[in-house]
């Protein structure tokens, strides 16, 4: 992380070594980069991004919905992956399988949210989608520690039946709400919004799984890397004998459930916040007049 100057790095940073000033320092700059950035924008008769789109309360919402629909399921991703092959104990072919495993039922929810759309308008099927996927966090946060798969299969069912059910109908919405004339930008600004909450998704949540994996570790058993992080352990543990090894790699496991538990709250958190800020900035009206204007571009 040294020499990076954006908030990721710095989160990354905090996480990994505590507070720093290099830490610090890497959030200043980044934050006055954004702002000089944004400053920049507004100013060019021809800007890259169109912040004036964001005058529309609408697009606002659905930028930042998909923003957190991205940074959920890449979020969680990290999460899951790393609890089946190092708290489970399955190979990464197995563990790859059993993540896609969801992709069965995740595969129709994008077509029955375009049918429920339709009688009950967007805006409604994504707060749907949204508490979806925040039960789906709250399950793997609630009950990672029973160390089963049926745990981790449903809640990354819940959370990507519900995240593909909000995100398949931005698109259409973001569109919609936009001027006919700023279409490119506007479909280039959803494509980076995608970019940026699954970058930030797998910065925070992989930052807190982290940050309390080291805090939950015991003392007694630390040795080498094992308090750092459960590859540590599980790297360290080989050159151990059998019942040291056993020991280290318990306290490892219990660690890092803690900590998936704590970064599972956190993006469910993250998901209740985003629905019940649909629910405030979106209106009947919104909803009648915005699905009118994608039909019409539609046909």
């Amino acid at each position: 992380m040294r020499g990076r100057s954006d908030q990721a790095g710095a989160v990354k940073e905090f996480a990994a070594e505590g507070w720093s000033v290099d830490g610090a320092v890497a959030l200043v700059v980044g934050l006055t980069l954004g702002a000089v950035f944004v400053a920049r924008q507004r100013r060019l008769d021809d800007p890259m991004i169109d912040l004036d789109l964001f005058d529309d309360r609408r697009f606002t919402v659905s930028i930042w919905t998909n923003v957190v629909c991205m940074f959920a399921l890449l979020g969680n991703s990290i999460i899951v992956t790393q609890y089946l092959q190092s708290v489970l104990g399955y190979s990464p072919l197995k563990a790859a399988l059993w993540s896609i495993a969801p992709s069965a039922l995740v595969a129709v929810a994008a077509p029955l949210a375009a049918v429920a759309s339709v009688r009950w308008g967007r805006p409604t099927v994504m707060i749907a989608g949204l508490l979806t996927g925040a039960a789906g966090f709250g399950v793997l946060a609630g009950l990672l520690g029973v160390h089963t798969l049926l745990v981790a299969l449903i809640g990354s069912t819940l959370l990507a039946t519900g995240i593909v059910s909000a995100s398949s109908l931005i698109a259409d919405y973001v569109m919609g709400v936009a001027p006919a004339d700023r279409a490119g930008a506007t479909s280039g600004l959803l494509e980076t919004s995608s970019e940026l909450g699954g970058a930030v998704g797998i910065a925070l949540l992989g930052s807190v799984l982290n940050l309390v994996y080291r805090m939950a570790f015991p003392a007694q058993p630390a040795v080498g890397e094992a308090g750092t992080s459960l590859a540590g352990a599980t790297a360290t543990a080989r050159h151990l004998d059998e019942d040291r090894a056993s020991s280290v790699l318990d306290a490892a496991r219990g660690a890092f459930v803690d900590g998936a538990s704590a970064a599972a709250w956190v993006g469910c958190g993250v998901l209740l916040a985003t629905a019940l800020l649909v629910v405030c900035m979106t209106t009947t009206s919104d909803m009648q007049a915005t699905d009118k204007s994608v039909n019409e571009q539609v046909g």
